[in-house]
């Protein structure tokens, strides 16, 4: 199988490819957009991060792992924390981070910032890119 396409045997080519739908073309397009925006983020050292605390949900993802992996970053003097739900579940969390204001990337909201960190709530195989104000 090529990645651009099938070949059957009446030797007609199929295009699975990113390229097949002018939907799935944009959905690339819009990865590669954001990824760019993020790689001086993504270049940056990882930062110690505690794990967060399941308050509701799954206590494991299909595989057996927790189901919400973080990443923390600095860039400037902004943290950004990264979360990924990989549970076919919603999953609540408390993120034990301090911080002064939490702004959700994408999403125009903040959250509210408590001494033992904030909460926030991940729809099943959600992504979310925190903005950690100090």
């Amino acid at each position: 199988y090529a990645y651009c396409g099938v070949v059957d045997p009446d030797k007609k080519k199929f295009n699975y490819g990113v390229t097949s739908t002018p939907e799935r073309w944009a959905t690339i397009c819009g990865l590669a957009t954001r990824l760019k925006k993020l790689t001086p983020i993504l270049l940056e050292r990882d930062l110690p991060c505690m794990k967060p605390a399941f308050l509701k949900g799954p206590g494991t993802d299909p595989l057996g792992h927790e189901p919400v992996s973080v990443m923390l970053k600095r860039h400037g003097n902004v943290r950004y924390l990264f979360a990924v739900n990989t549970s076919p579940e919603e999953v609540t969390v408390r993120y034990p981070i301090a911080a002064k204001r939490v702004d959700v990337a994408d999403e125009k909201r903040s959250l509210p910032v408590a001494s033992d960190g904030f909460i926030d709530t991940l729809a099943p195989f959600a992504v979310r890119l925190y903005r950690l104000a100090e």
